[in-house]
């Protein structure tokens, strides 16, 4: 059987994140949350595939090199990092 990925896009008017999502879960809670929606993406599950690879959190990154004496120093006087 095949599977597909389904995505809903919302739009909610608010005066910041935290409001916005109160403002959703209070909608979806009352089952009025169509109000906001904007469009809904479905997706065959294997067209996806190629591009989960690429985020790996648990990933062993290289560490930098340690700045130098000389960096730092010309980093305080420049104020650029």
């Amino acid at each position: 059987m095949p599977l597909f990925t389904i995505m809903h896009i919302y739009e909610v008017p608010a005066k910041n994140q935290y409001e916005a999502t109160d403002e959703l879960m209070t909608a979806r809670k009352h089952n009025y949350d169509k109000v906001y929606l904007k469009k809904v993406l479905v997706r065959d599950a294997e067209e996806l595939k190629p591009f989960r690879h690429k985020v790996n959190v648990f990933a062993p990154k290289e560490p930098k090199k340690p700045a130098r004496w000389g960096t730092i120093f010309k980093r305080q006087l420049t104020g650029t990092w």
